[in-house]
């Protein structure tokens, strides 16, 4: 499978997962999309971003606050991770 299909499948699992409610499935699919060799970095601000809401509604703030910062890092002129 090319990294792009796979980077793909980890996008589409991490949105089902979340989607149905299984935040912790959600939260591994988008690390494993922040450890993939072929993510660049607006793949890695909005995994960020993600895992951030993710994190903010299972109630780790503080986690939360970590994710979006790590989503500015990654990618700082995405308007997004500022307004998040």
């Amino acid at each position: 499978m090319s990294a792009e299909l796979e980077l793909s499948k980890l996008m589409v699992d991490a949105y089902t997962y979340q989607k149905n409610g299984e935040l912790s499935l959600a939260i591994q699919a988008w690390n494993a999309l922040l450890n993939h060799q072929a993510a660049d970095k607006d793949l890695k601000a909005n995994a960020y971003l993600s895992l951030g809401n993710l994190h903010q509604l299972q109630g780790n703030d503080e986690l939360a606050i970590e994710s979006m910062s790590s989503a500015i890092k990654a990618n700082p002129n995405s308007a997004e991770a500022y307004f998040c």
